[in-house]
């Protein structure tokens, strides 16, 4: 810094010195200059952080906020870039091809806005460019991505987030502290121009970067630094030799008005270069999509067709708020009112757009461990001091959600294939009949797609399609049949189900796959994400409608039911709202035997749900003329059939109904599964009359009026007791404490409390009686779940319980907090009527309210009589 001063003051004395430098040496000179304001303060030297460097960060921070979008693949796809070139442009580890690349997306993207903008208003209109885009903007996260860009604190570059205001807050003052050097910079001085063309300058940097190239050459300083001789000799004489070979190679551009030529990418050649990379990335850009004509909601990846997670989308449309408050803030804190040291830590966002996860949710197992000791050990401590009623405690959960059918919070899951297993063997018959020929066929359209998966060779959706029409026509070969039904699921907002299908697994949402006919390159994962399936069943239900030929297929498309030859199917143009395909079945099976008097029907699902609705509905159906049911079951080499008119004669009218009553409590997709019970233990305690009329009773189509009667709660209570192997006519507490006392059993082996399995009763009778016994009638469920064991709040929640935790619900456990004598009705212990103990926090029962001595009377102790 002495240096460029005192050469400043040589050449031009009457000129402020102006000195260019990279950010870690600016770093260094300003705390210089704020160190020795007199002799390097901001009035005696300009420091000026180099251009070359703040692009070369800025296109770093662009490939940060383009990472994941597509951008790569594309420019690929185009042949500008190889993939690995397309990633060192991201990562800009060359300038000059990294400018160059986002230079012609830039103007492709430009081409395209306009594009669209011309397409969306072909006549013309009054609406104005900007009103449009500020329009769109609203409408299409993925047109605000493609939009523009945000700052360094989004992306966390830290020194240039510190060190960039502080920059920008110097030449902000410039005018006043050198109004000389403002004056020059203005006028586009302290740049270097390699021709008269002012908009080529380059900055100082920039130049300096150029002249190390040229007189390093290929080899630089390689070998030289061994020979302090060779060395000093290089040093001197390497940039002359550089400058005399330039002057040389220029000579001849030179003319008489001292134009030293044009700009490199000036020439055709370069031009017409740039042109062909415009095309070729535009026309790579309509093979993927135009960013701008996407309408979906969601933020898409143009190649995968990826739909972002919410917490993406979120990042990008706060992003610019978020970006200017955090740099004003900055700037207002540690420049302006200087209420924080520069130096203080920047908190670090970690914006991520594309590749945004969510939150995973916090593993709870260690908070339930200590919650369980620490309530056992304030027990045993409190029943030091105090009568304990252990039947009172064992009303209570120990949390605020029951161990025995959840675990930290999230509904118990189990194994449903239990129970086909069970119902199998029922089914079985010493003949072995099998069916060889029905009247009707109906497929579960879910369980179709998971167990035809598409070939490797396949490349479209169109060629899916063909695949699945093969597998329907050998069904409709093989058993002769004249109708096939095709039950399709829907996936509502806010359905009961959300929980467990978000527990399986979320797949990455790839948006209109079906429209572009292109097939995932992951078919399971994309079969986890609902809108997918939302979009896959509708295509496949359309094009199979279209593409069947001398059957008729029945199958809906969304909610609504068409038939190939509407005459022969009632459903045609109705309405069916029921959400799940299980329910649907049971729908096209009723018209299949009603309204086209089918006797045998074969139904293809490897659903646990659909076999015991089938089951549940025989009865009745059998009454209206259906005399065999079969279930193709399972999958490739385990495919069976089962027989369901078989099940249902073992089992009876009664106990075929009250299955589905059986199914709900003992655990399915909605309804949790007991802690350390499961289908079988269960199947093998069903042995009353009076569970089955239980069952039976909440299988049954519910109302808005009804009510669980105590009876049935009392009957269902018992089989739960019986369940766990308790003998004898004991309540759901004896039985708790029993299990827990004398078994050693773990808090999540023993029954739910009594209002715990209450609301289990609700929610099974829910389920079973309102969403599966409601599956012959077109309108679906038509009694919200409310009060029926589920609340809202963003979504349906499961109400585990309506009495407080054990904590809450058990006054004999509290402790007070008393740091002076507990002798005041301050004192909470004292306010219960209950002694101090151990277990309080400060006091630790050394006060004045102790228990009870054996001469004492009740009379003795007033807070005791009231």
């Amino acid at each position: 810094m002495d240096l460029v001063i005192q050469l400043t003051k040589v050449l031009n004395s009457e000129q402020k010195a102006v000195m260019c430098l990279d950010l870690q040496l600016y770093i260094i000179a300003k705390k210089i200059q704020w160190h020795w304001p007199d002799l390097y303060g901001e009035r005696e030297i300009v420091l000026l952080l180099g251009p070359l460097h703040i692009e070369q960060a800025f296109l770093r921070m662009l490939g940060e906020y383009m990472e994941g979008c597509g951008w790569t693949t594309i420019i690929t796809h185009s042949g500008i870039a190889t993939s690995g070139s397309a990633e060192a442009l991201m990562k800009v580890t060359h300038i000059k091809r990294a400018r160059e690349a986002h230079q012609i997306t830039a103007a492709v993207l430009h081409c395209l806005l306009m594009e669209e903008f011309t397409n969306s208003h072909p006549e013309g209109g009054d609406i104005e460019l900007q009103q449009w885009i500020d329009e769109r903007v609203k409408l299409s996260p993925t047109f605000l991505f493609w939009l523009w860009l945000h700052g360094f604190f989004l992306f966390d570059h830290i020194n240039y987030s510190r060190w960039l205001p502080v920059h920008i807050f110097d030449l902000e003052q410039l005018e006043r502290t050198c109004p000389s050097v403002h004056q020059a910079f203005s006028e586009g001085q302290f740049v270097v121009n390699k021709t008269n063309n002012l908009f080529s300058s380059l900055g100082i940097d920039h130049a300096h970067e150029q002249n190390n190239a040229s007189v390093k050459g290929k080899g630089g300083i390689s070998g030289l630094t061994h020979d302090p001789s060779a060395l000093r000799r290089w040093t001197i004489g390497g940039p002359e030799i550089t400058r005399i070979l330039n002057e040389f190679e220029n000579e001849e551009d030179d003319d008489d008005t001292g134009d030293f030529g044009s700009h490199h990418e000036q020439k055709e050649s370069y031009q017409m270069r740039f042109l062909q990379h415009c095309i070729a990335l535009k026309d790579s850009f309509h093979e993927f999509d135009n960013p701008f004509s996407l309408n979906q909601e969601e933020l898409i990846a143009l190649d995968t067709r990826v739909a972002i997670s919410a917490e993406g989308v979120a990042a990008l449309v706060g992003a610019k708020t978020k970006g200017s408050k955090l740099y004003t803030d900055f700037v207002n804190e540690r420049l302006l009112e200087r209420t924080k040291s520069l130096y203080d830590p920047i908190t670090k966002c970690n914006t991520k757009i594309f590749a945004a996860k969510k939150k995973p949710s916090k593993c709870t197992a260690v908070d339930i461990l200590k919650s369980e000791v620490n309530l056992f050990s304030r027990s045993f401590v409190v029943s030091i001091a105090r009568k304990l009623d252990l039947d009172k405690f064992f009303e209570y959960e120990n949390l605020s959600y029951p161990p025995s059918l959840a675990v930290g919070g999230k509904m118990r899951t189990g194994d449903k294939n239990q129970l086909t297993l069970i119902l199998e063997t029922l089914g079985q018959n010493p003949q072995g009949e099998v069916p060889t020929q029905a009247d009707a066929a109906i497929i579960d359209g879910g369980c179709l797609v998971h167990a035809v998966k598409p070939r490797p060779d396949q490349k479209t959706f169109t060629e899916y399609v063909k695949q699945l029409l093969g597998v329907i026509n050998f069904m409709v070969s093989t058993l002769k049949v004249q109708r096939v039904d095709i039950a399709w699921d829907r996936y509502l907002k806010h359905s009961l189900k959300e929980a467990t299908r978000t527990d399986r697994g979320q797949g990455k949402r790839r948006v209109d796959l079906p429209a572009k006919d292109k097939l995932p390159p992951d078919w399971e994962d994309y079969l986890r994400d609902d809108q997918n399936k939302v979009e896959l069943f509708r295509y496949l239900s359309q094009a199979l409608l279209e593409k069947c030929e001398g059957i008729q297929m029945v199958t809906n498309v969304d909610s609504k039911i068409i038939s190939s030859v509407p005459g022969n199917s009632s459903l045609h143009g109705a309405s069916a709202e029921m959400e799940e395909a299980d329910g649907r079945v049971i729908l096209h099976l009723q018209d299949m035997v009603v309204h086209g008097g089918s006797k045998t029907v074969v139904v293809r699902s490897t659903d646990t749900d659909v076999l015991v609705l089938l089951v549940s509905f025989f009865p009745k159906l059998r009454d209206n003329g259906l005399q065999k049911l079969w279930v193709n079951y399972g999958s490739k080499a385990k495919r069976r059939f089962i027989s369901i008119h078989g099940i249902a004669s073992k089992l009876g009218d009664m106990k075929s109904v009250a299955l589905r009553g059986f199914h709900a409590f003992t655990g399915s997709d909605v309804t949790a599964f007991f802690g350390s019970k499961g289908k079988r233990s269960a199947w093998n305690s069903w042995t009353t009359e009076e569970t089955t009329v239980a069952f039976k009773r909440i299988s049954d189509p519910l109302s808005a009026e009804d009510e669980i009667d105590e009876s049935i709660v009392a009957s269902i209570e018992r089989f739960v007791i019986s369940m766990y192997g308790v003998k004898g006519d004991k309540s759901i507490a004896s039985a708790r404490k029993e299990l827990f006392a004398s078994d050693n059993k773990h808090i999540s082996a023993i029954p739910p409390s009594k209002a715990a399995l209450a609301e289990k009763i609700k929610r099974a009778a829910y389920v079973a009686g309102n969403l599966w016994g409601s599956s012959t009638l077109l309108e679906g469920p038509t009694v919200s779940p409310e009060g029926w064991g589920f609340t809202f709040s963003d979504g349906w929640k499961i109400v585990w319980t309506q009495l407080p935790d054990v904590w809450e619900g058990v006054r004999e456990l509290d402790r007070c907090g008393c740091s002076t004598q507990c002798g005041t009705f301050r004192c909470c212990c004292r306010r219960l009527g209950l002694p101090c103990t151990p277990a309080c926090k400060k006091c630790k029962g050394n006060c004045d309210n102790k228990p009870k001595t054996t001469h004492q009377t009740e009379d003795d102790d007033v807070l005791g009589d009231d």
